[in-house]
């Protein structure tokens, strides 16, 4: 065989069978780190979205509290829509508990809210114990916003 027939031959298979298969992996790899960049992008925006709906229902807190706090001390059951709210405080523990480990910074920081929040409910309508109840419910809720912000700039996640 000749050299012009061995180069035809070695340049052919290189751009018909090894350029392909080589420019395919590259392509296959770049496909999933994009794949990686994109799930890890929607995790965050979840949190985001999560995160920003608890701060939201954390923020209405003090209302909330305060108003229970009145209705207790008027001897008026407790209002539906404080019920209501503090239902959705609780389910939105369950869903950050769907999203992050129990022993997350911010699900830790959470359930610390929420302890403070049942807390300043067992000083309904006692006028001493509740105004410390309530610093602590803000101090806890200032501790969660906090640890949210820091899991949203982290560079991982996971």
């Amino acid at each position: 065989m000749s050299s012009a027939v061995t180069l035809g031959v070695t340049g052919i298979v290189v751009s018909g069978i090894a350029g392909p298969a080589v420019s395919s992996w590259f392509n296959r790899r770049g496909d999933q780190q994009r794949f990686a960049r994109d799930q890890l992008q929607r995790r965050r925006d979840d949190l985001r979205a999560i995160f920003d709906e608890g701060a939201a229902l954390l923020g209405a807190g003090e209302t909330n509290l305060r108003l229970a706090h009145e209705a207790a001390s008027q001897g008026v059951g407790e209002l539906v829509a404080v019920r209501e709210w503090a239902g959705r405080v609780h389910l939105l523990g369950q869903r950050l508990l769907l999203r992050l480990s129990e022993d997350d910074p911010v699900v830790v920081a959470y359930e610390a809210v929420r302890g403070a929040l049942i807390a300043v409910g067992e000083t309904y309508g006692d006028d001493v114990r509740y105004q410390p109840a309530v610093a602590s419910f803000e101090n806890k809720r200032g501790d969660f916003l906090d640890k949210a912000r820091t899991s949203l700039t982290r560079t991982d996640t996971t």
